[in-house]
């Protein structure tokens, strides 16, 4: 998968996986991706995310070694 390798080679680089096809974050997971989005800003450029960020707990993020 290109996505995953291009991952693993980016500094700081995540992959996150949700259900549905390739436009399914502007249709009914919208919320769920800005969750996602807002975690890795928040993680990336705040350093430090709020305790209630649903989004930094998320079971389908993957962070490549």
């Amino acid at each position: 998968m290109i996505m995953a390798g291009a991952a693993r080679r980016a500094p700081g680089g995540e992959l996150v996986r949700m259900p549905g096809g390739h436009y399914e974050s502007f249709l009914g997971g919208h919320e769920q991706a800005v969750d996602v989005e807002l975690s890795f800003l928040r993680r990336h450029l705040l350093d430090h995310p709020p305790a209630d960020d649903p989004a930094a707990a998320a079971s389908s993020l993957h962070r490549p070694a």
